[in-house]
């Protein structure tokens, strides 16, 4: 094998190849990814046996061929040379990758491709195409509730359900609900699919703005494929759980809040963090027109702010809640003013707002101590 090409092409493809491959692998060659060349130029694959990505970048073939490399070393050998013309050749009876950029030279060992396991097949059955911009709006809107508990499946992906009318794109982690809703524009009904959170994330990191991502699955698997990748990961086989059954119908009270107040405000009261625990407690009280948020750690001091608002509730409610599940929502959200609804001291905090794609709402649980 022989090829030429640019060195930011190949050091692209190969960082989104290491973020497949496993960082203990059961195997010494599932530490490798497997190149090789096709009529499109040059063509990168990488798998954990969980997750398969496939890449194609642009490439002078001069000589064709096929070789598993050791996929961090050469990485990282790349992103610390010049941004030139690089070439590459592999030569089957040294088993020597030969990196040649300017007058240099660089040789890693190989493995043969025989031996590298065979990736999955891109799943077929329902599809559905969705602009780049949509499909990131909806992933971080959702991915960051995911829980990072392996034990925990069904709260390990972001559950997408299809109905008539509506897509609900739905994560939890027990603490906290996202949902966002958006048009169902697609010929898909009636079922629904549970998405590991690991491949989703990379399928965001993939597509490229302007280009439309088209989403494949079947019973086991579900793929994402651009113009310039194939990622495939099979699907959680778990339940989701009813997220419907726990968004408050009748809230208490419900306000208007400045999202960027409110989010400047809940910054700070998260440096309030107690010995004691791993995160800061936020006390919200609405009272009138005025919106208190307060913070308490004996070892560090407390804070107590409020924030005005356009239109008192008719009731009044305190609830204490975890500081950071309060302010990472708002770094999503979008528009100048949310709706914030309080359930009570035993109930959750709900925001909502409308935007052009859909509509998005998220909830998180209050912190209840024994008195």
């Amino acid at each position: 094998m022989k090829i030429s090409c640019r060195r930011e092409s190949l050091t692209s493809a190969l960082a989104a190849a290491c973020k497949i491959v496993p960082a203990r692998p059961s195997a010494p060659i599932l530490s490798g990814c497997l190149i090789y060349t096709d009529d499109k130029g040059l063509v990168v694959q990488s798998t954990d046996l969980e997750v398969s990505l496939t890449l194609w970048i642009p490439a002078h073939v001069e000589e064709e061929g096929c070789v598993v490399v050791p996929v961090r070393y050469l990485y990282d050998l790349l992103r610390r040379i010049p941004d030139e013309e690089l070439s590459l050749s592999w030569n089957e009876e040294s088993r020597l990758l030969d990196v040649t950029y300017g007058s240099s030279l660089s040789r890693l060992h190989t493995w043969m491709p025989d031996d590298f396991p065979p990736l999955q097949a891109r799943a077929v059955g329902q599809e559905l195409n969705l602009p780049a911009a949509r499909w990131k709006s909806c992933a971080c809107k959702t991915l960051f509730v995911v829980s990072q508990q392996e034990t925990a499946f069904n709260y390990s992906g972001v559950y997408f359900r299809f109905l008539d009318e509506e897509i609900h794109v739905a994560a939890t982690d027990a603490y906290r609900l996202a949902l966002f809703k958006m048009a169902n524009e697609s010929s898909v009904k009636g079922t629904s699919i549970l998405i590991p959170g690991r491949a989703l994330g990379e399928s965001v990191k993939l597509v490229e703005e302007g280009e439309n991502l088209v989403i494949t699955w079947d019973d086991q698997a579900v793929s994402f494929s651009g113009a310039s990748f194939l990622l495939t990961t099979r699907l959680i086989d778990s339940g989701f759980p009813d997220y419907e059954m726990v968004i408050p119908s009748d809230p208490l009270l419900e306000v208007q809040v400045e999202r960027k107040r409110l989010l400047d405000t809940l910054e700070r009261a998260s440096l309030f963090v107690s010995q004691r625990e791993h995160y800061a407690l936020a006390c919200l009280k609405v009272e009138g027109d005025k919106l208190t948020v307060a913070a308490q750690a004996d070892e560090v001091g407390s804070l107590k702010e409020t924030i005005p608002l356009e239109e008192g509730a008719g009731n009044s409610c305190e609830a204490s809640f975890n500081a950071n599940y309060l302010l990472s929502p708002l770094h999503v959200m979008e528009q100048e003013k949310v709706s914030l609804s309080l359930n009570g001291s035993s109930g959750p905090a709900v925001y909502q707002e409308e935007g052009d794609d859909g509509s998005y709402l998220h909830l998180v649980s209050p912190v209840c101590r024994a008195s």
